[in-house]
């Protein structure tokens, strides 16, 4: 159902699936560019910007030590990141063998193997208790929220209701850095 779609999304492997289609945007883009000569550049353009929303690299480093052992985190990232500068070192002699095109659809099925890798591969770091506990939280606050709201719209009107929601802009990335608290090992 869609509340579990969702719920995915909220976690540290939804995002990282998430940066992922969105990095896979730009070599479709590319591809397309390619075959449709008429194509504005300003989708392939549009879409490169796009993927700098969800920093997926950033995700996943957070992944790998939030699931590696402390004796393998070094290592395990030291890989992901040789890996991730494997593609910048082939770049240049791949551009002088390969056409255009074949450097558009070699990116996109990169991209796409990863991300193919990831939803079979990547375990979920948080354990589940924790994902349920914090799935709970998030329903008892937002309950809260609702309460709240409706209380200061009856008694204070709308621009209390205003002030509300632009605090609560301003504070949630506190409360979100709570997470960096937890140890599970």
């Amino acid at each position: 159902d869609l509340t579990r779609i969702c719920s995915l999304f909220m976690t540290c492997l939804g995002i990282l699936i998430l940066g992922l289609v969105m990095g896979m945007l730009s070599p479709l883009m590319l591809v397309l560019i390619q075959l449709i000569p008429s194509m504005s550049p300003w989708w392939y353009y549009g879409c490169h910007a796009a993927t700098g929303l969800v920093n997926w690299i950033a995700v996943a480093l957070s992944a790998l030590a939030d699931v590696l052992p402390q004796r393998f985190r070094a290592p395990g990232i030291g890989l992901l990141l040789a890996g991730f500068m494997l593609g910048f070192s082939l770049a240049p002699i791949l551009a002088l063998l390969l056409s255009n095109l074949q450097l558009a659809m070699i990116s996109f099925f990169v991209v796409g193997m990863g991300l193919l890798a990831t939803i079979f591969f990547v375990p979920e770091t948080l354990p589940p208790n924790v994902a349920e506990e914090a799935r709970a939280r998030r329903q008892a606050e937002a309950l809260q929220e609702q309460t709240l709201d409706a209380l200061a719209e009856t008694r204070l009107g709308p621009w209390n209701k205003a002030l509300r929601v632009t605090m609560r802009f301003m504070t949630r990335p506190f409360y979100e850095m709570s997470i960096l608290n937890r140890d599970s090992f």
